[in-house]
């Protein structure tokens, strides 16, 4: 795994992008010049390769981000690949049409576009093919070594065993005698010699420190020895932030939050937030606006004008200030009729036919630009919830309110990995990726999380 503006990302699938991306730069060039060989001059050659080669590359690696082609969760899925790279096409093409249509100075031939597009056919169907055969292979996985064989140790062998394609491979676990075993006998590793020198045998690459007691358990001596022989040591906390994408709040120490790097936001990095927050807000409101309208106009008709077309709710925000959140109303007029908050359950038959539409491309939610724009959310953030929930959810997860320390968001980093919550349990684990988004706060992390909701768009993930 390679850090990247603090967020985890792995390193087998930034060569992966880096290998497309070499297709994809490559791709016009190439069609330019077997389609019109030496004939072509070297000034449009070199607009090909200066101009449009970096438009073409930006459009398809984006576009492939934007529908998950670069997630572990589809390595093994062979005809979702297809389906998707089919897309990614389809959408690369109508950018550069575009282009074209607005720059024609830049339009280089239907025959150089169609090169271009087969060349990368080709060519990604290739870099495709060996990537996913050597992905897993043993030679490119992260050997992992776990000091520990009880509670925490236990985590983390369930998760490797429900997570095969995660890029790393738990070689075993040293347990420690002052803890009760909850690993199997097979995958424990003796501690019969220094930790250092079973550490350089089975030429690990990282070391896992997942003792439940650790004041008491820790071998200083030994994890100093295994430090200055070159392995990484990194505590539980820090092995399911990495892997997972959240921070475990079952077994996290206050000291923690405080000692571990992150959950820092600069002013610049609010400022240039806030004003992506308007640009976006604007753009997106003033493109959708035509679907805002038939939309309004749909609710009306189906419920022969009675109730109010927006549902207005209040939420927490910020600082736990509250505000009115906007939203296409999607159930019944009395959908809260005895005055109860309650949570939204699957088939909730409160719904309207049109709502349920709405709810599962996430469209009665695009009013809520209108309170990014105003600044009460953001395009990014943990998603708000009613004070009611509030004030339940803070008396039994950890650390719940901490998610007020930014603003709310459209979408979130909770949003693209778990599902639609209706549940205390349910928050608890959203509000573990909540803390993960808090931690490692960045524009990076925002423009990814961005990419990836089209991704969740499109095929309904959430909804609900």
């Amino acid at each position: 795994m390679i850090r990247i503006f603090r967020h985890y990302i792995s390193s087998a699938y930034l060569i992966l992008i880096l290998l497309e991306g070499i297709v994809y730069l490559s791709a016009i060039p190439v069609a330019y010049w077997f389609r019109l060989g030496i004939t072509v001059g070297w000034d449009e050659y070199m607009l090909a390769l200066k101009v449009m080669s970096p438009i073409y590359a930006f459009a398809m690696l984006t576009s492939a981000a934007s529908l998950g082609l670069y997630q572990r969760a589809l390595s093994q899925d062979y005809a979702a690949q297809v389906l998707r790279m089919v897309m990614v096409f389809s959408i690369a093409s109508l950018v550069m049409a575009v282009v074209f249509y607005s720059l024609p100075e830049l339009f280089l031939g239907r025959g150089v576009l169609l090169g271009a597009v087969f060349y990368s056919a080709v060519g990604v169907t290739v870099v495709r093919i060996l990537f996913n055969r050597y992905v897993d292979s043993e030679a490119i996985q992260q050997r992992v070594l776990v000091l520990g064989a009880g509670e925490k140790a236990s985590q983390i062998e369930e998760y490797s065993n429900a997570h095969k394609h995660s890029g790393y491979r738990v070689l075993g676990f040293i347990s420690n005698t002052s803890e009760t075993q909850k690993i199997a006998d097979h995958r424990i590793i003796q501690l019969n010699r220094p930790l250092h020198k079973i550490a350089l045998n089975l030429d690990i690459d990282e070391l896992v420190i997942a003792l439940d007691e650790e004041r008491s358990q820790i071998p200083v001596d030994d994890l100093f020895n295994c430090k200055m022989a070159g392995f990484r040591i990194i505590d539980f906390l820090t092995f399911f932030e990495k892997h997972s994408g959240e921070i475990r709040i079952d077994m996290l120490r206050p000291s923690w939050l405080y000692f571990s790097d992150g959950f820092c936001v600069d002013g610049f990095v609010r400022t240039i937030k806030r004003m992506i927050d308007l640009f976006a807000s604007v753009v997106v409101l003033m493109l959708f606006f035509p679907i805002m309208v038939f939309i309004a106009l749909a609710i009306s008709i189906e419920s022969r004008g009675k109730g109010s077309i927006l549902y207005r709710q209040n939420r927490v925000g910020q600082d736990g200030c509250e505000f009115e959140i906007l939203k296409f109303r999607s159930m019944r007029p009395d959908a809260e009729e005895n005055g109860e908050a309650q949570w939204a359950a699957a088939n909730d038959d409160r719904v309207t036919r049109l709502g349920s539409i709405l709810r599962k491309y996430r469209l009665d939610e695009l009013p809520q630009l209108y309170n990014v724009f105003h600044g009460e959310m953001s395009l990014v953030g943990p998603r708000p919830e009613r004070p009611e929930f509030v004030e339940e959810l803070a008396k039994v997860i950890p650390y719940y309110k901490e998610r007020h320390q930014v603003k709310p968001g459209l979408t979130g980093w909770a949003q693209l990995n778990y599902p639609y919550g209706a549940s205390v349990e349910d928050a608890q684990k959203k509000h573990q990726y909540d803390l993960y988004y808090l931690k490692n706060y960045s524009i990076f992390l925002d423009l990814l999380i961005m990419l990836q909701t089209v991704e969740v768009m499109i095929w309904k993930k959430g909804s609900r």
